[in-house]
């Protein structure tokens, strides 16, 4: 929640399950988009959503991103818009443990700040997978449905 940050193209955001060093990329906009955050953000697994690559393209420095729910995705490099991201690589690890959530500047000369965030986890039972839901929400600090040890 109250995530700022003055060129949305210079960061990336991931989660990681720490016992396991697992991540994914929730959100990593192509280097060219100069779109600001300023807002609440939810990161999450759905084909009907825009990525934030999407909703910024053709953005100037004055557009800033509107707060709401956005799919995940990973540019890989350059300006082109990346492919959608899940959490399939958390398939098969425990819940338990430490999460973190990580937001990388990658540029100087932009500033930025984080409210706080949470990490909501739903599971729904798929032929090969769990798929997980991460809300970016909250003050403070992680809080989980279950009782688990945390990370901000």
């Amino acid at each position: 929640s109250n995530l700022t940050h003055t060129w949305l193209g210079d960061l990336v955001i991931t989660l990681q399950h720490v016992q396991s060093n697992t991540s994914v990329t929730l959100t990593s906009p192509p280097d060219g988009r100069s779109s600001n955050f300023n807002g609440t953000y939810t990161f999450l697994v759905n084909p009907g959503l825009q990525t934030i690559d999407e909703a910024t393209l053709g953005q100037g420095t004055a557009f800033n991103l509107p707060s709401g729910d956005y799919a995940m995705s990973s540019y890989g490099g350059g300006t082109l818009n990346g492919p959608r991201t899940n959490f399939d690589a958390f398939d098969g690890i425990s819940l338990d443990g430490t999460w973190r959530l990580t937001i990388s500047d990658f540029v100087g000369g932009d500033t930025g700040a984080l409210g706080g965030w949470s990490f909501n986890v739903s599971a729904v039972p798929e032929p090969t997978s769990m798929m997980l839901i991460a809300t970016v929400l909250g003050i403070g600090g992680l809080r989980m449905r279950r009782k688990k040890t945390c990370e901000a």
